[in-house]
């Protein structure tokens, strides 16, 4: 067992003769009592759940004693119902042996002592008081604090290497509160996830430049990266405003890009599933021309027993029985698996283990996952069709991920979170089968030996591509863990914002936020949640960060505020400037049109003959006809409106198209009378609007948008969702403006006082 510190010995005797002599636990200190617990918690469990950014089971708060209360682990007064102390008692914590520990007998880990498992019980019953250490004075990072370290970095770096540099930050999740465990862990997941999106064979960690560690500084060659990859990553990315100010001007000069950082969360959340993962990885569109870029031909490895396979009957993500299969590549190993909708007749690997194929003893599969030693030794990952094609996700009825919402693997973060040590070792049961029976003919036999290596040689291949993702994991500053560091952070950017975190990434404290949602009726309506103690789902945020950026600057004017504002995503005077956006253009080369992301496509002008109306005619004729098309490259992406008072709710006055092209938004013009409030909806990445519906009347009484996702030059009815319903729902008769899936690039209708009829502009 450790030595338990002096100071923490001292408390728990205290505690022990204090108990021991019928003393109620209120006769002991509150602090005595919190100081025990957290050097118990310390001693027993921030090994495995904090030190070194180490995050097992999400528990890099272990030692925070308010953050185990707020997470519900610890329940004030009521020990019994406490997870944290069930699973000491039950002896599920501290484990048996360290996780990370490979060795071939890892020694036992130490557990806490009755007396110390009975100071953590007494703390609970107390109702968990916290006593925290000496406080640690936080410093608020405002944006110019970020923006001036950003240039002092690039004006210490040689000015030829300056147009490489690009930087993650983390300051809103330091405003925010997360300690430094817990930013540790984020690290780490950031340093993992951006190597593990690189064909270098260098692992390089991302590197601090400011004194808190929140501003990380890469280097795009270090992974292979080029201008177009941070084109790519910016054109999906929701933040992406710039600032006004010198020295916002001299970083977008000196790095020759328009935008040379973006929040590290949201990179591991985007980054690690499609279609970025696939962008910035350049990952092929087929099985072929992934091993043709690895060096493997797997037909011919086959042919001369150069494969190794395994077969079972059980899988952790597959419903029925897989093969797995291993080839040797120019960095490493090679696998995949054989993956089938069902287990009978050419799908039954057992009756027919010399697949793939069409011969009578060959399989025929439903798909599979590649898993590939990158140059550095982390891995890579594809998910295939029967046909060897690409795929973001895999069918449900084939394999599952438990973790994610709709039960679907996803390409990327969840091949990383299941195969959080590299690979997980199967035992193959095809071998055994053939040894110990005559079901097969000789020759059939023979082979199956062949191709299905006895148990010690198939471990000693585990063995080595294990080992040798281990030592990749430990040089990007990362623990092997059960926890996946980079699902993780993902993972922490899917919760819902509280409004110290809602402040820290609008960049602003939390009492200007607070003054902000107040001061703006239109955002205290989409997040007046966070007025009264409650939270909002990322995807509202996300929607109604152009208007938090319009109010920061409306605010800043006011207050004069010398730090940079944000180029507007909203004009700051409704109605006043025909385009007032400031163009975010990335000093990049245009990729391939083919290849471009789905919430940057087109980048062309349509000829007006390509273009529709829908509907084609409005009731009550064609007076005050308008028509808006947007930039070229622009889809529409959403509207403004404004409202006007009219009995039984209110009535659209006015409307204002957005449009999206790149990473920047626009605005069409205004149509109507902008004569009430106003409120804006905007799709989020990677859709745009696909129809409407409305109710209307003698005018236009209230609409919803149908956003669409983005699939190269058309949009996805089946991938879709409904915008908030703009005005009144209960006025007017119903209508819509169906769309088959072409592209929207415009909005028409008719307007004089107020808006008469909407309808679509689309791309035949």
């Amino acid at each position: 067992m450790r030595a338990v510190p002096p100071l923490i010995a001292w408390s728990l005797l205290t505690i022990g003769g204090l108990l021991s002599t019928g003393a109620a636990l209120g006769d002991v200190p509150g602090s005595t009592l919190a100081e025990s617990a957290r050097g118990v918690l310390k001693t027993y469990c921030y090994r495995c759940h904090g030190q070194d950014g180490r995050n097992e089971g999400g528990l890099n708060v272990v030692t925070d004693l308010k953050k185990l209360v707020e997470s519900k682990r610890v329940v004030p007064r009521e020990p019994n119902r406490s997870r944290l102390l069930k699973r000491i008692l039950t002896e599920e914590m501290p484990p048996e042996v360290d996780f990370e520990d490979q060795a071939e007998n890892p020694p036992p880990l130490p557990r806490p002592s009755p007396q110390e498992i009975a100071a953590l019980r007494g703390w609970i019953q107390a109702g968990a008081p916290d006593s925290a250490p000496a406080k640690v004075e936080r410093t608020y990072i405002s944006e110019l604090d970020l923006l001036k370290a950003i240039h002092g970095d690039l004006e210490r770096t040689n000015p030829r290497e300056r147009r490489f540099l690009r930087y993650f930050t983390l300051t809103h999740l330091e405003n925010a509160g997360n300690n430094q465990d817990q930013l540790q862990t984020y690290r780490h997941g950031l340093s993992k996830l951006i190597n593990s999106l690189s064909w270098n064979r260098r692992i390089k960690v991302p590197t601090p430049i400011d004194p808190a560690g929140t501003i990380l500084r890469v280097d795009l060659r270090d992974y292979l990266w080029d201008d177009g990859t941070w084109r790519a990553i910016l054109d999906h990315y929701p933040y992406g405003l710039r600032h006004e100010g010198a020295t916002a001007a001299a970083i977008y000069e000196l790095t020759a890009c328009e935008l040379p950082y973006v929040r590290a969360d949201w990179f591991v959340h985007a980054a690690s599933r499609p279609p970025l993962y696939h962008e910035v990885l350049k990952l092929p569109e087929t099985i072929e021309a992934l091993e043709r870029k690895l060096d493997v031909d797997v037909a011919a490895n086959i042919r001369q027993d150069r494969a190794a396979r395994a077969a079972f009957n059980a899988s952790g993500v597959s419903r029925n029985n897989r093969l797995i299969e291993r080839h040797e590549s120019t960095n490493g190993g090679y696998w995949r698996s054989y993956d089938f909708a069902a287990n009978a007749d050419r799908k039954n690997v057992f009756a027919r283990p010399l697949g793939p194929g069409d011969g009578d003893f060959e399989f025929e599969h439903d798909g599979g996952e590649a898993i590939f030693a990158l140059p550095n030794g982390l891995n890579g990952y594809m998910l295939i069709d029967s046909q060897g094609n690409r795929m973001d996700k895999g069918p449900i009825e084939i394999v599952r991920d438990n973790k994610q919402a709709d039960g679907a693997v996803v390409n990327g973060i969840s091949c990383m979170s299941c195969h959080n040590r590299g690979l997980i070792e199967k035992a193959d049961q095809v071998r055994e089968v053939v040894e110990k029976t005559k079901v097969f003919d000789k020759e059939v036999a023979e082979t199956v030996l062949v191709l299905y290596p006895p148990r010690d040689q198939m471990d000693e291949l585990f063995k080595g591509d294990l080992e040798r993702f281990a030592q990749a994991v430990k040089q990007t500053g990362a623990s092997l863990s059960q926890t996946e560091p980079v699902y993780a952070l993902a993972l922490l950017f899917e919760e819902e914002l509280d409004v110290a975190l809602a402040a820290a990434e609008a960049g602003v404290k939390v009492e200007e936020f607070r003054e902000m949602l107040n001061q703006f009726p239109h955002l205290g309506q989409a997040l007046g949640l966070l007025l009264v103690g409650g939270t909002v789902k990322r995807d509202v945020y996300v929607s109604a960060f152009p208007q938090i950026a319009e109010a920061r600057h409306l605010a800043m004017l006011g207050a004069n505020d010398p730090a940079p504002a944000f180029a507007r995503a909203v004009p700051p005077q409704f109605g006043q400037e025909q385009n007032p956006f400031r163009e975010v253009r990335a000093a990049v080369p245009k990729s391939n049109p083919s290849t471009r992301t789905s919430s940057s496509l087109g980048r062309k002008t349509y000829p007006a003959e390509r273009l529709a109306e829908l509907p084609e005619s409005f009731f009550g004729g064609n007076q005050d006809r308008f028509r808006d098309v947007g930039p070229a490259g622009g889809v529409l992406v959403g509207v403004r409106v404004s409202y006007k008072p009219f009995f039984g709710g209110p009535k659209i006055s006015s409307v204002q198209p957005i449009y999206r092209s790149g990473i920047k938004l626009v605005e069409g013009q205004r149509y109507g009378t902008l004569n009430g409030p106003e409120t804006t909806a905007v799709a989020r990445t990677g859709y745009a609007v696909g129809a409407l519906r409305t109710h209307a009347g003698l005018g236009l009484d209230g609409f919803e948008m149908i956003f669409m996702k983005i699939k190269g030059e058309r949009l996805d009815p089946a991938d879709s969702y409904n915008s908030p319903w703009l005005g009144d729902v209960h006025g007017g008769s119903p209508g819509e403006v169906l769309n088959n899936g072409s592209l929207v690039v415009g909005l028409q209708g008719r307007a004089s006082g107020s808006v008469r009829a909407l309808g679509l502009i689309v791309v035949r």
